[in-house]
């Protein structure tokens, strides 16, 4: 049984794996119960979790679109490599992430800066 794997038993996984990963932290029932993290002792949610990290992502996508248009300000900012169903599918996406976008809090707990490591000045 344990060769045969998991998708035996559980069904294989979604292949929308963002739109996968913004239900099961924003959208779910308990998307937004409080629980305390081990590390820092602070109260947080999944859906908290996620549009932090989610936010600096978008961040990150908006400094490549304007870089991109920056570029060449008559297209669509799509790549030529980059198929046209391909973008239009990612444009979608997008339009999600913007809209929760709007619900990030400010800014990450100060619990959670650590100022001695590497990765305080980029955490995604």
């Amino acid at each position: 049984d344990y060769f045969n794997g998991l998708e035996v038993r559980i069904g294989a996984p979604n292949p929308l794996v963002l739109d996968t990963m913004i239900t099961e932290h924003c959208k779910y029932a308990d998307s937004t119960a409080e629980w305390t993290t081990g590390n820092y002792g602070i109260k947080t949610t999944a859906r908290t979790e996620w549009l932090l990290v989610a936010g600096e992502i978008i961040d990150e996508l908006r400094d490549w679109t304007a870089e991109l248009l920056s570029q060449n300000p008559q297209a669509s900012g799509r790549p030529d490599e980059v198929p046209e169903q391909d973008w239009n599918a990612w444009q979608v996406v997008r339009t999600e992430l913007e809209q929760q976008d709007k619900e990030r809090p400010p800014e990450w707990p100060k619990e959670t800066i650590n100022g001695t490591h590497g990765r305080t000045e980029s955490r995604s």
